[in-house]
């Protein structure tokens, strides 16, 4: 009995695979959203968390000031004038990604030899950039008033753009999201370039807002006024939690947000210029370095242990912070 039940098991998957074989199945993969999602977020895997200085050595040493290495030739054969490095960012520990607003170009420069590789002229002044998921970036067009997405696998290519309703300016990703602050307010659109929400600046910043980053929580968003010599940290209510202005503040433009939530600024547009580091509740400021010339905007290479500043001299410094 237990042998007959034994081949009458055996008979029926036998059976069940031949009525499988005579199946046509296709089987097609899509793509959880919240796991791509997740797999772009900066912390991931942990977060690691800083001391009060920049970086730590790695003897675990704190470094609290920025040693200049050097400074890299934005200006090509091609330029018509001196560049003015309005944004920039960081897309591999050996290649950044600048907008020369004088020359009306993106540049691709290589750090480690310092030069520029690639290069592309706009239709018009580009101003800051954002690095975005799957090797894509976004450039505010002011003088447009409209954002460009583009490529930068392979040679820099426009893939498409979409209106922005005020002078945009300053840049930020996060999330399948842009950040973006014109003259009187902050959009948040999708990549398409749909308004999520309008957070209006109307009686709060009056000046000349020109760049601004998120809070790792994005429960923040913190503009750069260089009119009113002012920083700000704003919510997504557009209530204003705090704003840093001292005599010693001159003219802050371009700004970048450390793994410890604190913020490093560019102060000062003449011939001596600093980089400030400010906690995130504006409670601690320390000056990093002195006697910059033209500093305008700035971006940090993790991996380096690099800071990039962009100015509008035709030049980016490059310093340490080992």
């Amino acid at each position: 009995m237990k042998q007959a039940k034994s081949r009458l098991k055996s008979d029926e998957i036998k059976e069940a695979d031949r009525s499988l074989e005579k199946t046509n199945t296709q089987y097609t993969f899509e793509q959880n959203q919240d796991l791509e999602n997740m797999l772009f977020r900066q912390n991931t895997f942990g977060k690691l968390t800083l001391s009060s200085s920049l970086v730590t050595t790695k003897q675990g040493k704190p470094v609290e000031k920025l040693t200049n290495k050097g400074n890299i030739n934005t200006k090509t054969k091609s330029d018509q004038t001196e560049c003015w490095i309005t944004g920039c960012v960081v897309l591999s520990c050996n290649i950044l990604v600048a907008a020369d607003h004088y020359n009306v170009k993106l540049k691709v420069i290589d750090i480690k030899n310092r030069a520029v590789i690639e290069e592309t002229t706009l239709s018009s002044r580009p101003w800051d950039i954002a690095v975005m998921p799957h090797d894509h970036i976004a450039v505010t067009m002011p003088e447009k008033k409209e954002i460009l997405i583009t490529t930068t696998a392979g040679k820099l290519t426009t893939v498409r753009k979409f209106p922005v309703k005020g002078e945009c300016r300053g840049i930020a990703y996060h999330q399948g999201h842009l950040y973006t602050v014109c003259i009187n307010c902050v959009f948040i659109t999708d990549t398409q370039g749909n308004v999520q929400k309008k957070i209006s600046l109307n009686n709060k910043i009056n000046s000349m807002p020109n760049y601004l980053v998120l809070s790792k929580d994005r429960g923040h968003i913190y503009i750069s006024d260089v009119d009113s010599d002012s920083l700000f940290r704003i919510t997504l209510q557009a209530d204003i939690c705090d704003e840093y202005k001292n005599k010693d503040l001159d003219s802050p433009t371009g700004m970048v947000m450390l793994d410890d939530e604190s913020l490093l600024v560019c102060c000062g547009t003449s011939t001596n210029g600093s980089i400030h580091r400010f906690s995130g509740d504006f409670k601690q400021c320390h000056t990093l370095i002195n006697d910059l010339r033209y500093q305008y905007t700035v971006c940090y290479n993790r991996d380096q242990h690099e800071v990039y500043v962009g100015c509008y001299c035709s030049l980016m410094y490059v310093l340490s912070a080992k």
